[in-house]
This record gives structure tokens, C-alpha cells and sequence, in this order.
């Protein structure tokens, strides 16, 4: 069946539904994160209260204050309990980072005053332009990974993802894209130069083969008919 990764965003092909954690999901076969489908509610779900008109919406809690006894992934930051075996965001087996056969990348390194904004940033997701004004920031400084890795920390495993988080790593996505782009087409433009350049050499090399073969062809011919003038 198809279904859609909530990581990529990508329609991608499953064959059913496995076990993960908060209950049954897939892990995507083309960027690898774990995606949750079917919840497993729990059989005496605390009563939720329903909050007043007049109260604004939690703003989801920043990475710094994880639950008790929950820590971040070490490759993606999502926050998991001390008993997962696997981070349910990045599939990431925690046994093979703590056996050396993960291979994690370094983290990025980021200039203390972008940290210093986010800080100031990831509980106030109301803001818009502020969070716009710091992407465009982390993006002028080549730490748009950076900013990615914050903005997916904000929304813990098994949870919907906030339409205002969503909203800002697409900003990112779409500076991501914006700068791939803006350095792959001098690239681009050089491959295609080279293209035109040996385009032009074969065209050359072949009218100068037949210009030489229609030499040959008139030197033997002119030969051939002095010497059946000259012969008796």
C-alpha cells in the first residue's frame, strides 16, 4: 500500500505495518524515519481537560527540558525514554552507537549566538518573523542543519507535529533547496558548456574526415583519367 512519510513527506510503497514505538507504523525506505499510523491507547487514558477559550495553545517543550528519565537521540535530538531500544524519529538502534557500529556524524558546529536565539526562540512559536529572521540567520552562517535539527526536537515521538513547527522547517526545506540550487548551477552551467564544446569537436571532425575523403576521391579520379589519356 502506499502511505506518506511524515518525515519526507514522500508517497512511498509498504507492505504492511510493524511494531514501533507508540504502537504500529512503517519506516520509510526512502529517508529511513520511523512514522506512527495507529496509536496503541492506552486501556485507562487519564481524562483530558479541555482548556478555555481564553487559554492560548502549550507551545511544545524545548529540547533543554526533556521529561524525567527521557534523553535525546544522539543523531536526530528527539527526546525517548531510557527503555526504547531505537529512536522512533530517525530508526536510529541505540546499541550500535553504544557498540561503535553507528556512525554518527559530527555534530555541526554553530556559532554560540545562534544557540543563544534559539534558546530564547523555542518556546515562543508564536513569533513568526523572529523564527524567519533566524532561519535566514542560521542559513547565512551555513548552519541550516542546525536549525533543521532544532526544529525537529520540538515535536516528541508518537505526537502530531505543531502546524507552527511544520510551517518552519518547511522555511528551512525551502532555504536547503534555495542554496543547493544556487551552488549546483555554476556546476550545471560547466557541464553544459563541456557538452557544446564536444559537440562542436565531433561536428569539425567529421566534415574534416569527409572534406579528406572527397580530396582522396578527386586526386585518384583526376590520376585515373591522365592515364587513360596518356594510354595508347
Amino acid at each position: 500500500m502506499r502511505v506518506e512519510c511524515s518525515h519526507c513527506r514522500e508517497l512511498v510503497e509498504i507492505a504492511g505495518l510493524s511494531p514501533v514505538v507508540g504502537g504500529l507504523g512503517f519506516a520509510c525506505p526512502r529517508c529511513g524515519g520511523v512514522s506512527l499510523l495507529a496509536p496503541v491507547v492506552p486501556a485507562a487514558p487519564a481524562p483530558v481537560v479541555a482548556p478555555s477559550p481564553a487559554e492560548a495553545p502549550a507551545a511544545p517543550a524545548p529540547a533543554s527540558a526533556l521529561p524525567p528519565g527521557f534523553s535525546p537521540c544522539p543523531k536526530c535530538g528527539a527526546p525517548h525514554a531510557a527503555d526504547v531500544l531505537a529512536c522512533a524519529r530517525c530508526g536510529l538502534v541505540f546499541a550500535k552507537v553504544a557498540s561503535g557500529q553507528a556512525k554518527l556524524p559530527p555534530p555541526p558546529v554553530v556559532a554560540p549566538a545562534l544557540r543563544g536565539r534559539w534558546a530564547q526562540l523555542a518556546a515562543r512559536l508564536d513569533e513568526t518573523e523572529a523564527h524567519f529572521a533566524f532561519i535566514e540567520a542560521c542559513g547565512a552562517q551555513n548552519a541550516l542543519e542546525f536549525a533543521g535539527h532544532c526544529y525537529r526536537t520540538l515535536t516528541p515521538p508518537g505526537q502530531a507535529e505543531d502546524p507552527r513547527v511544520a510551517v518552519f522547517r518547511e522555511r528551512v526545506l525551502r532555504q536547503a533547496a534555495a542554496r543547493v540550487q544556487l551552488v549546483s548551477s555554476p556546476r550545471a552551467a560547466e557541464a553544459a558548456a563541456g557538452r557544446q564544446r564536444t559537440r562542436s569537436l565531433v561536428g569539425a571532425l567529421v566534415v574534416a574526415f569527409f572534406i579528406g575523403l572527397f580530396t582522396v576521391g578527386y586526386w585518384y579520379s583526376t590520376r585515373l583519367t591522365n592515364a587513360m589519356q596518356l594510354a595508347p
